[in-house]
């Protein structure tokens, strides 16, 4: 009995052994696939995370590789020191020509050069673009006698073309605009004038009027009617 209980007793232990082995390995058979499993799982997380990390760095290139309107604005008006854009008019833009410092030489004119005392020829009207500045010594057809300035400051509301024109009168024949005595022998000399039309023109600081002499048969003038 003894040797059978000792065999009995070694066989569960050798049992109990193997059991415990086949225990052990299929733990670790077991553990093995699940740390396979978590490490498949870790890899596809990992490969989200990096696909949405690069989609996430991609998107931050793109922002910044296209100037956005802001950036665009900034490089068109660029702010100057104290944070406001320097944007500065055109001084060319509406902007009155300067105003001549003496009589313009013969030839053809805009009638903005001309500065008073000038003959002309091929008058037509005081209205004219352009006009033909002539010698005064050789007859002709009419004479700038004065280019004046209305007296208004800048920002003075327009008077309006008949009030300008009103005060025409006074001004081309004063003796300060016209010498008459130079001409005794004309009896159909007359005056036309031009001045600021438009209200557009006034406000820009058009305050030019110009008085023209000429006759009213069209016959010539001899000689410089300016005082």
């Amino acid at each position: 009995m003894a040797p059978t209980s000792s065999r009995r007793t070694r066989l569960m232990v050798l049992g109990g052994v193997l059991l415990a082995a086949v225990v052990v390995v299929v733990l670790f058979v077991l553990g093995l696939r699940a740390g396979q499993g978590g490490g498949q799982g870790g890899g596809a997380g990992d490969e989200g995370e990096g696909a949405t990390s690069g989609a996430g760095v991609g998107a931050g290139e793109a922002a910044t590789a296209v100037p956005s309107e802001t950036a665009v604005a900034s490089e068109t008006a660029a702010p100057s020191a104290s944070g406001v854009p320097d944007v500065r008019p055109d001084p060319t833009v509406g902007a009155l020509p300067p105003a001549p410092t003496a009589p313009a030489a013969p030839g053809e004119h805009p009638f903005t050069e001309l500065f008073g005392g000038e003959c002309l020829g091929a008058y037509a009207s005081p209205w004219a673009e352009t006009f033909t500045v002539v010698d005064c010594a050789a007859e002709h057809p009419a004479q700038l006698t004065l280019r004046g300035l209305f007296p208004e400051a800048a920002g003075t509301p327009y008077p309006g073309e008949a009030a300008l024109a009103s005060r025409l009168n006074l001004l081309c024949t004063a003796p300060t605009a016209v010498n008459t005595a130079a001409a005794p022998d004309v009896a159909d000399l007359r005056w036309q004038a031009s001045y600021p039309a438009t209200a557009e023109g006034w406000d820009a600081g058009d305050r030019v009027f110009q008085c023209f002499f000429s006759t009213a048969s069209g016959s010539p003038l001899a000689g410089s009617l300016v005082p």
